[in-house]
């Protein structure tokens, strides 16, 4: 399955990505903006963890491209804790070191929300950002995006507590 997005095209993440996802998994930056895991793992555990969170949580994973490169993914970005009933879902976007800061990430979470709300008719969409990640927190406020909870000293971090920020995009910001 494909996304077409302005300046990006996202793909569905299946068996023959587990590689690169592996390798960003054990990045030290996705470790510490985009999961609750501390260590790094091997790929054939990489292989079992991430069975276990598309079978407890995960949704929906896409590889983000550049359209000026449509070999070489620059991040990804997933979906989970997926609730129709009351019609939300959490998402979370990673994109490499060298093509930090250039619009992808903002491009890409854009397309996928769309895709989201589009899909699966749901109200909003939740962002979890931990406080030290300034740059993250502040695009989505950029963009529109709510504080809708605030929980304190919630990660241990560098010997730190830090507050974990949650945020939401209704379907009309879109």
């Amino acid at each position: 399955m494909f996304i077409n997005g302005f300046r990006i095209f996202l793909q569905k993440a299946g068996p023959k990505d587990l590689e690169i996802l592996w390798h960003w998994r054990n990045n030290p930056r996705f470790l510490r903006f985009c999961s609750v895991r501390r260590d790094t793992i091997e790929l054939e555990d990489f292989d079992k963890e991430i069975g276990g969170d598309f079978l407890r949580d995960r949704h929906e994973q896409f590889l983000i491209y550049k359209k000026s490169n449509l070999t070489d993914p620059i991040g990804t970005i997933y979906s989970y804790n997926l609730n129709l009933v009351d019609g939300y879902v959490f998402v979370t976007t990673y994109i490499d070191e060298q093509n930090e800061g250039k619009g992808y990430g903002a491009i890409a979470t854009a397309t996928f929300f769309q895709y989201l709300f589009e899909i699966f008719d749901l109200f909003k969409i939740y962002i979890e950002v931990y406080e030290y990640n300034d740059q993250s927190f502040n695009q989505l406020i950029k963009g529109g995006a709510v504080v809708e909870g605030r929980f304190s000293n919630h990660r241990l971090f560098n010997g730190r507590r830090w507050d974990l920020f949650r945020l939401a995009i209704y379907r009309e910001h879109l």
